[in-house]
């Protein structure tokens, strides 16, 4: 595009989030309230200056007027306000509920994740490239049992670094298979596989975590913990692809540069709010760190755990709604 740079949208768009942002994470003090509403101000302006500008940084336009565009970078949105911030809410938990004070058992539990994620992700990618080969239906059942197989040889829960990272190890083994499984199934049985397909299985996997996680009480259950972090690990994988493909290929080739950029502001947004509802959170239930009990912790993980699945039935919805017709015009 060789139109002209907005740098007064630029510039409407930089300050009304900064204060839009730095207002909510604040709250609820109430100069923050104002700061927040002047934010919110100038960023209605700046959305009246997009439309009206043959050159925006912004596609306005684009994202009223194409559902699937629209509806798809709602459920990234919405599915980055819900996990982005779980790490860190989940080690308050475990810290002021359950009393694991010490940072490296913290470490471990919230690395299954991570492992999941890093294993699974590659038959997630030959999965959506169509590649992944039927005959590993059968071997991935067997991983997936081996892997609970070897969690009865971990056994009961047992205090140290050694017991969590063999559990670690025996989720993640368990996850990846069984998570294989499932995209063989899938693959088998839905022939065309649309996005809409693997947006709405990934989030109904994250859903399901949290609901494991809401279960979580004041006792100790670390098996439970893990199990949410590998269902997490699973979900993600299993949504960001299907859902990047759907939101460009929902686009014209000469949108693309546009449509990225909303995707990655999107992405950015979803993770900046997310940290700001923890930050809303510790300021109402942990302003002050020294008298924070084990109920005001289990009640703000109980409170973040409730939304979370609210926005996540939500981003489902739109995932399922957003339009699969052919690219805008």
């Amino acid at each position: 595009d060789t139109g002209r740079y907005d740098s007064v949208g630029a510039l409407l768009f930089i300050a009304g989030l900064s204060m839009a942002l730095y207002g909510f994470s604040k709250l609820p003090d109430m100069t923050a309230l104002f700061v927040l509403i002047a934010g919110l101000v100038i960023l209605a302006g700046f959305t009246v200056w997009e439309r009206r500008n043959s050159n925006p940084i912004m596609p306005i336009d684009l994202i009223l007027k194409n559902r699937r565009f629209s509806f798809n970078n709602g459920a990234n949105l919405l599915y980055y306000v819900a996990i982005y911030s779980m790490g860190s809410l989940i080690s308050i938990f475990l810290t002021n509920v359950w009393g694991i004070t010490d940072a490296l058992p913290r470490a471990i539990v919230v690395t299954t994740q991570a492992l999941v994620l890093v294993l699974f992700t590659i038959f997630v990618g030959r999965f959506y490239d169509h590649l992944l080969p039927g005959k590993l239906l059968v071997p991935s059942l067997c991983v997936g049992v081996a892997g609970l197989i070897f969690a009865c040889f971990v056994g009961a829960e047992m205090p140290g670094v050694e017991w969590l990272t063999s559990a670690c190890i025996a989720a993640t083994i368990s996850a990846v298979g069984f998570g294989v499984l499932l995209l063989n199934l899938i693959d088998r049985f839905i022939k065309s596989v649309t996005p809409r397909y693997g947006t709405v299985t990934g989030l109904a996997i994250i859903a399901a975590g949290f609901l494991v996680l809401y279960t979580c009480g004041v006792a100790v259950e670390l098996w439970k913990m893990i199990l949410v972090e590998a269902l997490f690990g699973v979900g993600i994988a299993i949504f960001v692809t299907p859902n990047s493909t759907a939101i460009m290929d929902s686009v014209t080739e000469t949108e693309y540069s546009m449509a990225s950029g909303t995707l990655s502001t999107t992405r950015m947004l979803g993770m900046a709010v997310s940290i700001g509802i923890v930050a809303i959170m510790k300021n109402i239930f942990l302003s002050d760190i020294q008298d924070a009990g084990v109920d005001d912790a289990l009640v703000m993980m109980n409170g973040a755990v409730t939304a979370s699945i609210f926005v996540i039935l939500i981003a489902i919805v739109l995932s399922w709604a957003a339009e699969t017709k052919g690219k805008s015009a």
